[in-house]
């Protein structure tokens, strides 16, 4: 846990512009429809069991590779840290993820090792604002879930995490963590 809040304090942690279009409050958790904007990233797809310290290994590491391009390389970091679902198997407790970090990067640059070049999803999403340690973020997931099902809305995509607060310096249980649902 401590190389991920190392790699936290490096980053530049800017907020990105979303429209918002409707915003409710559900068990404390709060939940909004809104339109995000496609963003450059540079990513590295991993894997993990869902253990804590299994995924914040995981997660340092593929930062921290990020990290050292975008300073040898003197990019722009454009936002906060991000882990796209790609897959994730509750039965056998294991989760794919592209780790990325919203980068300016010029056309046509060039990557190395695992890391690649990417963008975000652009469209209408289901944003919840997830506050606390990560282990109890099950929570959020089921009440944007359960928002989607009520609201009659067709998931479109994969899940992400964005990560907002550095956990070197924010206590766990405030902690804040954008989850969001892609949809049509």
């Amino acid at each position: 846990m401590k190389q991920l809040t190392i790699i936290f304090s490096l980053l530049l942690l800017i907020s990105c512009g979303n429209d918002e279009t409707e915003k409710i409050v559900e068990n404390n958790i709060e939940i909004s429809q809104e339109t995000v904007e496609s963003s450059p990233i540079l990513f590295i797809n991993e894997s993990s069991s869902l253990d804590s310290d299994s995924i914040a290994l995981k997660l340092s590491e593929a930062y921290g590779e990020i990290m050292a391009l975008v300073g040898v390389s003197n990019l722009e970091v454009k936002g906060s840290p991000i882990a796209i679902t790609t897959d994730l198997t509750m039965e056998d407790m294991y989760w794919e993820f592209k780790a990325a970090i919203p980068v300016n990067y010029p056309e046509g640059f060039e990557v190395m090792g695992r890391i690649k070049t990417g963008n975000t999803y652009e469209g209408k999403v289901v944003k919840g604002v997830h506050v606390g340690s990560y282990e109890e973020s099950m929570n959020t997931y089921s009440a944007i879930e359960k928002y989607i099902k009520e609201n009659e809305l067709q998931i479109n995509g994969e899940t992400w995490e964005e990560y907002i607060d550095d956990p070197s310096k924010v206590a766990p249980e405030k902690l804040r963590t954008f989850i969001y649902y892609p949809i049509k």
